[in-house]
């Protein structure tokens, strides 16, 4: 049964405003069984259920037969926090920035892989022209 023919019935057998039915048209020619569909919804309207408690059912798959094609799915995020065994240790030094060799350096050295690996030592200038952060 095509969209002209469930509105010709709908007005037929309902009360709906038009735009309640062409809505509840929409929703019921997305499934295969849309005959029978509009059937159970004329049979549902004629029994005292409201317009909005129609479509809330036909949109939430309260009937048996598959849905709502759409559906929105969240996206699965998994974060991890960083954990640290020990704080970061940070200390002056006599290491000279290794881009513009400027002599005051502060360097933190840190674990940031598995514990049978080395340290990461970050190098942080002073050097207010070049402020560079190298490992």
């Amino acid at each position: 049964m095509d969209a002209k023919n469930l509105i010709a019935l709908f007005k037929l057998t309902t009360k709906l405003k038009p735009g309640q039915t062409k809505a509840l048209i929409k929703i019921i020619l997305q499934y295969e069984e849309a005959e029978e569909l509009a059937y159970t919804a004329i049979g549902l309207l004629n029994n005292d259920i409201s317009y909005k408690q129609v479509k809330e059912d036909f949109l939430a798959e309260r009937f048996g037969w598959e849905g709502c094609p759409y559906a929105k799915h969240r996206e699965a995020r998994s974060f991890r926090d960083n954990i640290l065994a020990k704080p970061p240790e940070v200390r002056d030094s006599e290491i000279e920035c290794p881009i513009c060799h400027y002599k005051k350096t502060l360097v933190v050295e840190m674990q940031t892989r598995s514990a049978d690996e080395g340290y990461t030592y970050y190098i942080h200038c002073f050097n207010p022209q070049c402020r560079a952060v190298t490992k």
